[in-house]
């Protein structure tokens, strides 16, 4: 799983996030100032992992594939 690519994706949220967080004094911190970005940001980035886990699968795959055809290859040139 590529964690970068998840960041990448959102890090105009989590800039965000931050800056809210920063900027936050400790009364707005206790009533969920930037609660809003937090979830928006949290989204993001499962969608982002969901969508690399996806990508890898058909990797995987793809890959599994390519390796049975030349197995099948090499037991097919054995045989002849």
């Amino acid at each position: 799983m590529s964690n970068k690519n998840a960041m990448d994706k959102c890090m105009d949220l989590i800039n965000a996030l931050e800056e809210c967080r920063s900027q936050a004094n400790i009364v707005q911190k206790a009533t969920g100032k930037c609660f809003e970005l937090e979830k928006l940001a949290r989204v993001c980035r499962h969608e982002a992992r969901l969508e690399d886990r996806k990508t890898h699968v058909a990797q995987a795959l793809e890959k599994s594939k390519r390796q049975k055809e030349r197995w099948n290859k090499i037991q097919s040139e054995e045989e002849s």
